[in-house]
């Protein structure tokens, strides 16, 4: 399940690479694809006048989360980055058995089909990788603000060097824990990346009352402003989806800056799903004038690789548009 909220046209080259990567790869499992209320005309119109609907992909309508998040920041104070930042948390009710959810960002590499098994048991209904970068401090903790919801001590849970000076390795933490070499410090909560998730969703009933209750009564805090934040806000302060999430690899989640922050770790990984954040996107026209202008640059590799693979889904940022048409026809 892919999705799409608030300004479609901004992210549906990345959903039409989703679902060529997809085929390419060979993947038996449906696509989903979620669009808003207001976003579902265009979407359906891209989709199928491309010939993408049908053939195990198909369109879900959903509305806005039932929290306006405008709202939420006037009445609590919190800082969201958005009005409809919240929309995606309504996978959590989607009305599927179990959906593995890929943000619009990301660039899968092989078949991830196995993702479909990743939950361990029935209680645990959520699975995802943690939110590692170059120092993997980002952990929950419950706070009465947003800035109060970061464990800056959580470094100190993996003390063991990696790649480079100074970085640590949130799994290498998160053993020590389990072991019980870290006694006397504080555990810390590490914040899973909401850019890929296994989840058995939420029946409506437990939905509303698990997941829209605690946001509309001001019980659940983000710390990044965003639907991240509020998925760890939910899942480890208020329990929704069974707590603490299964551990995902992470190659199913590769965070694009790893790949330089840890390039021995990104080799070992191999990853299967890289996870190209951050505003700028890799069909955008500044990420397609710097393919061409910094082509050897080691920090680009990962959006070069993206157009690479899906560079006809990019809008087209030729300022002579008209002539390069005509001479793809030979006229």
């Amino acid at each position: 399940m892919t999705g799409v909220s608030g300004n479609p046209r901004a992210f549906m080259p990345g959903v039409r690479c989703i679902i060529h990567q997809l085929r390419r790869h060979n993947s038996r499992v449906p696509l989903v694809v979620a669009a808003s209320d207001e976003s579902y005309a265009h979407v359906t119109t891209v989709l199928s006048s491309r010939g993408l609907l049908g053939a195990n992909v198909s369109l879900l309508r959903w509305g806005r989360f039932p929290v306006d998040a405008s709202l939420y920041r006037v009445k609590y104070g919190w800082r969201w980055s958005g009005s409809r930042v919240l929309d995606k948390l309504n996978v959590l009710g989607a009305p599927y058995r179990r959906v593995v959810w890929l943000d619009a960002d990301v660039h899968i590499q092989r078949n991830v089909d196995e993702l479909c098994d990743a939950l361990p048991d029935a209680t645990r209904r959520l699975a995802a990788a943690f939110n590692s970068g170059h120092e993997p401090r980002t952990c929950w903790q419950p706070g009465k603000n947003p800035a109060a919801d970061e464990c800056r001590g959580c470094r100190h849970h993996g003390v063991t060097k990696d790649e480079r000076e100074g970085g640590y390795w949130v799994r290498t933490g998160l053993a020590e824990q389990d072991a019980g070499k870290r006694r006397g410090l504080k555990r810390c909560v590490y914040e899973v990346n909401s850019g890929v998730l296994v989840v058995a969703p939420h029946n409506q009933s437990a939905f509303r009352s698990e997941v829209v209750a605690p946001v509309a009564c001001g019980r659940v805090v983000s710390r990044d402003g965003g639907d991240q934040g509020a998925l760890n806000s939910l899942v480890h302060g208020h329990g929704a989806l069974g707590g603490r999430p299964a551990p995902l690899h992470p190659s199913y989640n590769a965070v694009m800056r790893n790949a330089m922050t840890r390039p021995s770790a990104w080799r070992r990984w191999n990853p299967a799903i890289v996870h190209l954040v951050g505003p700028r996107k890799p069909w955008s026209a500044a990420a397609q004038k710097d393919a061409l202008a910094k082509p050897t640059d080691p920090y680009l590799l990962e959006e070069r690789r993206w157009l690479k693979s899906c560079k006809q889904f990019a809008p087209d940022t030729s300022s002579n548009r008209t002539a390069r048409l005509e001479a793809r026809a030979g006229g």
